[in-house]
């Protein structure tokens, strides 16, 4: 006969217990009762090809079957902490870029301001000079490009953050599927 594991065990007693308790729901006590032996009888028979001794009341398979929940209650609670902690991870994160792209955007804003101010009474012109007309109008020109060039520079930082958020958050919930998925086969 086929080589029984103990993964095909843990298998043969989720998939009873599921069979068991998704196929009772609209049977008579008759079928229920004949269900529940043809199930059990199948079970013994999948553990005695190589667990002659394992199973011999049902008290045992009751008590084999509490043991194989609380190991898959285990499994979800793990994997939830792990979900739970890399979600605080990834939002801690993003609090402090945040925080970051604030106080960057501040001191560029009070720089832009200290340039305009400062230009504006150095380099203010007089009616009797050309030069310094020509110079104030430089003076501007440069200014409003230093401001755009702050904005853009801010834009885009705050682009690629977000972008790298949503990549690592993606990143995390596939890894997180794909590992709830892998338990799931390994149990059922």
């Amino acid at each position: 006969m086929k080589q029984v594991t103990r993964l095909n065990l843990y298998r043969a007693l989720v998939k009873s217990i599921l069979l068991y308790n998704c196929g009772t729901w609209s049977l008579t006590k008759q079928e229920e009762h004949k269900s529940n032996t043809f199930h059990r009888r199948q079970l013994r028979t999948i553990l005695n090809i190589k667990y002659p001794t394992v199973i011999k009341n049902d008290a045992l398979y009751q008590k084999t079957v509490v043991v194989v929940v609380a190991a898959v209650v285990v499994v979800v609670v793990i994997v939830v902490v792990v979900v739970v902690v890399v979600v605080l991870v990834v939002v801690v994160v993003v609090v402090a870029v945040v925080v970051v792209l604030v106080v960057v955007v501040v001191v560029a804003a009070v720089v832009v301001v200290v340039v305009v101010v400062v230009s504006l009474v150095v380099c203010m012109p007089s009616r009797r000079s050309s030069s310094n007309s020509s110079r104030y109008v430089v003076t501007v020109v440069v200014v409003v490009v230093v401001v755009v060039v702050v904005v853009v520079v801010v834009v885009v930082v705050v682009v690629v953050v977000v972008v790298v958020v949503v990549v690592v958050v993606v990143v995390v919930v596939v890894v997180v599927v794909r590992v709830v998925v892998v338990v799931a086969v390994l149990l059922y």
